[in-house]
């Protein structure tokens, strides 16, 4: 069974391959014209606590990689033991093409992102979402000259 579904007006439930859900979105026109949803299941993750997690993971899609890219990674951390200390590329249980980045600890993490040139600019963890006026009149221009003016 494939884990992504759509669900037409007459109740006909369709299992769809990852390339077609992530063209699709969320509705997808089926070639006799109809339109079918997706069907959003209850998450698979058990939610817990920090005090239940202990020492769980930190798991990261957005550092993670296509299995193309497997030796590429492995010779980065033989070479660079010490920025992939606590670091462990581990096959995604959904997509298994894909490998997952676990970081054992929230230093493992920050290591493997110095050593990657990632930087978590999520306004959750203090980065600030907010453009100050420069960079945004800067964009606006940038939209202008793409797109013209707005009428």
């Amino acid at each position: 069974m494939s884990k992504y579904q759509y669900q037409t007006d007459d109740d006909e439930i369709l299992d769809v391959d990852f390339g077609t859900a992530m063209d699709a979105g969320e509705y997808l026109w089926l070639p006799d014209g109809r339109l079918a949803k997706r069907i959003n299941r209850p998450s698979m993750k058990k939610k817990t606590s920090k005090a239940e997690r202990g020492s769980a993971p930190i798991v990261s899609d957005s550092m993670g990689f296509t299995d193309n890219q497997l030796a590429q990674k492995r010779a980065e951390a033989a070479a660079h033991p010490n920025e992939h200390r606590g670091i462990e590329f581990v096959k995604d249980p959904l997509q298994p093409r894909f490998y997952q980045v676990h970081c054992s600890s929230e230093g493992a993490k920050k290591r493997y992102m110095g050593f990657r040139q990632f930087h978590d600019h999520n306004s959750l963890n203090g980065a600030g979402g907010i453009l100050s006026p420069e960079i945004f009149e800067k964009a606006c221009a940038i939209v202008q000259r793409k797109y013209g003016k707005a009428t």
